[in-house]
């Protein structure tokens, strides 16, 4: 089984975690990661690298039973458009999410960032 750069950071700090393999299916997303851990597909957060229209990239986290509106995101953060990254840019971020879930775990502002929309959540 292959590690995730999430899952080998975990390691490298001595932080406990439990595996929970399954097999992949092609296009299978949410709806079967829910359905192989036995959660509600609405309890599975997905992460998407989306990316503005100057390339800037961001991070999109929801719950796995609801999709993202492209547009209604882009009026959100002001941007004229927001599309999906490609894959390899995609890859880089799978770190970063580690590091943003626990820190939205934490809810720290510092960390964050003052203007973090998330922050008072």
């Amino acid at each position: 089984m292959s590690a995730t750069p999430a899952v080998h950071a975990l390691r490298r700090h001595n932080i406990p975690f439990t595996e929970h393999p399954y097999r992949y299916e092609e296009h299978g997303g949410t709806r079967v990661s829910s359905r192989e851990l036995g959660v509600p597909e609405h309890m599975i957060i997905k992460t998407l690298v989306m990316q503005d229209g100057d390339k800037k990239p961001l991070i999109v986290l929801m719950h796995g039973d609801r999709e993202v509106s492209t547009k209604a995101l882009a009026r959100a953060i002001g941007a004229k458009a927001i599309e999906p990254c490609q894959p390899d840019v995609a890859e880089k971020f799978d770190y970063f999410h580690y590091e943003l879930v626990n820190n939205l775990a934490e809810g720290d502002e510092e960390k964050l960032g003052a203007g973090y929309f998330a922050a008072k959540a």
